[in-house]
């Protein structure tokens, strides 16, 4: 688990600073895309939707995930992260969230 903060970590705070380019937006969703942490991630009406890889879903820490993403919400066009349950959706296919982070709570 610590390994795959470190490696979010590192990872968005190498994140492309430019808000309005698409080519960085593709490459921000695109990193996060590429970790064995999350099978799918898109940016949808200011929300950033991250599906977890099932297997290691139960092993990701979403506090400290959304901190680092949120940290990113600005340059990459984001206010919420809502992680979903990709257990329970492929098992069912019904959608459920399992955490829905508000990027601006910790903004005054």
């Amino acid at each position: 688990m610590l390994t795959i903060g470190l490696l979010l970590l590192g990872l968005f705070h190498n994140a492309p600073a430019l808000a309005n380019d698409d080519e960085a937006g593709v490459k921000f969703i695109d990193s996060i895309k590429a970790l064995d942490a999350f099978d799918d991630a898109v940016v949808k009406d200011d929300v950033l939707i991250l599906w977890p890889n099932p297997t290691t879903q139960q092993f990701l820490n979403f506090e400290r995930i959304g901190k680092v993403l949120c940290g990113q919400h600005q340059v990459n066009g984001f206010l919420v992260v809502w992680l979903m349950d990709s257990s329970h959706y492929r098992a069912s296919k019904e959608v459920k969230m399992l955490e829905s982070l508000n990027c601006l709570a910790g903004e005054s």
